[in-house]
């Protein structure tokens, strides 16, 4: 199954002109969702295809993860394609239907039912995801918060924006693990050394300096600092409420 790795990426390019909420010049979305294996799916492939070139991944070992959804469906994807049982750790909060779809991807999930009291439900996973690897020996953590190949698979990303693009001023990222955020921009410098990186994060996330608390937002922000954050790149940092993200989105799937 290892040539359906090759159809990762690859993803549309598109010109967004709808007001959000107020007029604006344009930009251009890469739609990650639409790739195959999900939006984060160049990441998991980078880190089981590295892990198993190294030997830390061994023939048929789990792979185990903790994750609010995305990375999941990435995971399951890289997993089924390089014959890795994949086991997520996630929390009470995770929609039924991610559920529904993380178990039709074939995964095994691990639900802890309460956050930890200083490091909310990011923490909780984390520490049942350590307990399950004390009881999997040769289980393999890909640590997609401080695991270097995370970025480093999103080199393809950047050299498709290169290929369609003659331009760009600035790159706009959600901030979570860091991960694309440091992958794009560093891939794309080389083709635009003046390119400017624009974080966005939630309320409500450590990552840039606030308090960590509750979030509504899930893929978005961190409760803790996540090693791949390349803090020097970043130019600027905005800080997103979720009434404003759901008002874009529904902006955006209203207009064209």
């Amino acid at each position: 199954m290892n040539e359906l790795l090759s159809l990762v990426g690859r993803t549309p390019l598109a010109r967004i002109t709808v007001p959000l909420p107020h007029p604006h010049g344009g930009f251009w979305a890469k739609l990650e969702g639409f790739g195959v294996g999900g939006m984060k799916a160049r990441a998991a492939v980078s880190m089981l295809t590295a892990a198993r070139a190294r030997g830390e991944l061994r023939p048929g070992a789990p792979v185990v993860e903790s994750t609010s959804g995305t990375l999941g469906i990435g995971l399951a994807f890289a997993g089924q394609c390089l014959g890795h049982p994949v086991i997520l750790v996630v929390d009470a909060e995770l929609e039924p239907v991610m559920r529904t779809l993380l178990r039709a991807y074939g995964v095994r999930l691990e639900v802890v039912d309460r956050p930890h009291p200083r490091g909310g439900w990011q923490q909780a996973r984390l520490n049942r995801l350590r307990d399950l690897l004390e009881r999997l020996p040769g289980a393999y953590w890909p640590d997609q918060y401080n695991n270097p190949d995370n970025p480093a698979g999103y080199a393809s990303l950047a050299r498709e924006l290169a290929e369609r693009l003659t331009h760009a001023d600035a790159l706009v990222c959600s901030v979570g693990t860091g991960g694309h955020s440091a992958g794009v921009f560093r891939g794309l410098r080389r083709y635009w050394p003046g390119l400017r990186l624009i974080g966005v994060d939630t309320v409500g996330s450590a990552v840039f300096g606030q308090p960590a608390r509750p979030r509504l937002m899930r893929g978005l922000g961190s409760s803790i600092h996540p090693r791949n954050v390349d803090y020097d790149l970043f130019d600027e940092v905005h800080w997103l409420g979720p009434v404003e993200a759901v008002d874009a989105c529904r902006r955006l799937a209203r207009g064209s």
